[in-house]
């Protein structure tokens, strides 16, 4: 097998549906908010990619968004691309160390980590302010299916 074909097979845990709830935390502009999700991960033809669908509240706001993620030979390491329902992408570099899954993107990443069973993503996304990351959403994925 090719480190794309490893990796990628690494990512089978992901596949199905997954509610998603979350809380924002509170900051200068805004109270703390409430986000449900449900989050569906698929494979694309041959395996490849996982294409993964979002469709959110995060608070009062609807959002929802594709993501693909791959393996990125050159740079020997997973990548994601998200294209959201207003228009705008974004790309990240992505880790799973384990049951420790990471995202990394411009100002903005993911620490999270899988239960024993495969079945529950707990995780932080925080942001970068001045050279300092501080936290920004609390995540737990829990798969129903």
């Amino acid at each position: 097998m090719t480190d794309a074909s490893e990796t990628m097979k690494s990512l089978s845990p992901f596949v199905g549906i997954w509610n998603t709830e979350g809380q924002i935390r509170a900051s200068d502009e805004a109270e703390e908010q409430t986000m449900v999700a449900t989050d569906i991960y698929e494979w694309l033809p041959g395996k490849c990619f996982l294409l993964h669908r979002v469709d959110a509240r995060m608070g009062e706001d609807i959002t929802r968004s594709t993501e693909i993620i791959g393996w990125d030979s050159e740079a020997r390491t997973l990548f994601s691309t998200s294209y959201d329902a207003k228009g705008e992408t974004s790309r990240f570099r992505c880790a799973l160390d384990g049951h420790d899954w990471k995202i990394d993107g411009q100002g903005i990443r993911l620490r999270g980590a899988f239960d024993e069973d495969w079945n529950k993503l707990t995780g932080t996304w925080e942001m970068e302010a001045d050279g300092s990351w501080s936290p920004w959403m609390g995540i737990v994925l829990t798969k129903a299916d």
